[in-house]
C-alpha cells in the first residue's frame, strides 16, 4: 500500500473513533442540558440517571448535579416544615390574644 492510503486509512479511522465519542458525550451532555433546565423550573429531582455510557468526567459531574438537586430539595424542605411550624406559632399566638 501506498503511503496516501495509509494515511488515509488512518484519518477515516480518526474520524470514526472521534464520531463515537462525540455520540456517547452527547447524550450526557443532554442530560445534562435537561438537569439545568429543571432545576431552573424548581425541580430538582432528576427524571432518570446520567447515561451510564458517558465518559468518567462527564458522568461524574452529572451526578455531582444530581446531588445538588437532591440537598437542594432537601433545604427547600427543611425551610418549608421550619416555615410552617413558625406560621403555626404565630397563628396560636394569635388565638390566645
Amino acid at each position: 500500500m501506498m503511503p496516501a492510503a495509509w494515511f488515509l486509512l488512518g484519518a477515516l479511522a480518526a474520524a470514526a473513533v472521534t464520531f463515537l465519542v462525540y455520540r456517547r458525550d452527547r447524550r450526557t451532555l443532554r442530560h445534562l442540558t435537561r438537569l439545568a433546565q429543571s432545576y431552573t423550573r424548581g425541580v430538582f429531582v432528576p427524571d432518570a440517571a446520567a447515561p451510564a455510557s458517558s465518559a468518567r468526567p462527564l458522568r461524574e459531574l452529572a451526578q455531582a448535579l444530581e446531588a445538588m438537586g437532591q440537598a437542594i430539595r432537601q433545604h427547600i424542605d427543611a425551610l418549608t416544615l421550619q416555615r410552617n411550624h413558625a406560621n403555626a406559632i404565630l397563628e396560636s399566638l394569635i388565638e390566645g390574644v
